[in-house]
């Protein structure tokens, strides 16, 4: 980045924050970055490689440019809500403390809120793992955002990041949010269900163990069965389809919960389900049964005969 432009960038700080020198809620403040805790809200990946080191660079240049925003927890420590990375970026550069901006008294919800939007501004949202669009998508579609109450952190973030343009007002806030990161409304409503998979399960759509219809279908068990269902799946390793989910869903809701042996019943049926498709050529019909036998009866000869040749085999051995 040109000097001029960060020049400039810096004299816009100022102009809307203050320049450490003022009082209030908006004063840019210096922080020892030792006393600054994460948020646990903040799951987004840190900056890595390049990134990290064009970061680093900038920051032994021109030190950190855009004030990070802190939470003030009381205790004589803070919490960051926007600005992890120009921490991270700021140790590496040898620096020990950061300019900031210290929220005092707010809601859990709004600190929430200025995780997820900040962390939006400086990625693609097309980048983030499922779960992370998903969560992101989720916090928009909250109250806190389609009833309007959090456009003052928007406003501040905007301000500070110069990168965010709210669209127009629609009626429905899927819509909203689809225009927002170029959705359809269908694939927001999808993210938002996802959205109450427990972590374990998360973790097994980011690595495409399983796919995302079958994610929503499991998104409909409660916490409980879920841990379970991943318990399953970790002993079994059988892949889980989304007819099986949806089957675990409607017995879960029939039976009033689930058990790992339900489960793994359930799983290994719909496995055995599938091994059992296969055909027998009409030739081989023709030729054991006469045309009278139902298709019933050829079954179970089948049957019967499977179970004998196998009993003799295991005998033999």
């Amino acid at each position: 980045m040109p000097k001029s432009e960060i020049t400039h960038r810096m004299k816009k700080v100022e102009d809307l924050f203050g320049n450490g020198t003022q009082t209030g809620e908006n004063a840019v403040v210096r922080i020892n970055i030792d006393i600054i805790d994460p948020h646990p809200a903040d799951t987004f990946e840190p900056y890595q490689g390049k990134r990290l080191e064009d970061m680093v660079e900038s920051i032994k240049m021109y030190g950190v440019v855009i004030p990070i925003i802190v939470r003030d927890m009381n205790n004589g420590r803070y919490q960051v809500l926007s600005g992890k990375n120009r921490i991270n970026g700021s140790r590496h550069a040898g620096l020990t403390d950061v300019p900031a901006i210290v929220k005092h008294n707010i809601s859990e919800e709004d600190a929430e809120a200025y995780v997820f939007i900040t962390n939006l501004f400086q990625r693609s949202f097309s980048e983030l793992p499922v779960s992370q669009r998903a969560a992101i998508i989720s916090v928009m579609h909250s109250k806190l955002f389609s009833q309007g109450k959090r456009n003052d952190i928007i406003n501040e973030i905007d301000k500070l990041s110069e990168t965010y343009n709210p669209p127009d007002k629609k009626s429905n806030t899927h819509e909203v949010i689809g225009e927002i990161y170029s959705l359809s409304v269908a694939t927001v409503a999808r993210l938002v269900r996802i959205n109450k998979l427990i972590p374990k399960m998360k973790q097994r759509l980011d690595r495409d163990e399983i796919a995302m219809r079958t994610g929503i279908g499991v998104s409909f068990l409660s916490d409980d069965d879920q841990s379970l269902l991943d318990e399953v799946l970790g002993e079994t390793k059988i892949k889980l389809s989304e007819t099986t989910a949806d089957s675990l869903k409607e017995k879960s809701k029939e039976s009033g919960g689930l058990t790992k042996e339900i489960i793994t019943a359930m799983l290994t049926s719909k496995t055995d389900q599938k091994k059992f498709n296969a055909k027998i050529d009409n030739s081989l019909i023709d030729k054991f049964f006469t045309k009278n036998e139902s298709k019933k009866e050829i079954e179970k000869t089948i049957a019967d005969a499977l179970v004998f040749y196998f009993g003799n085999k295991n005998s033999n051995l």
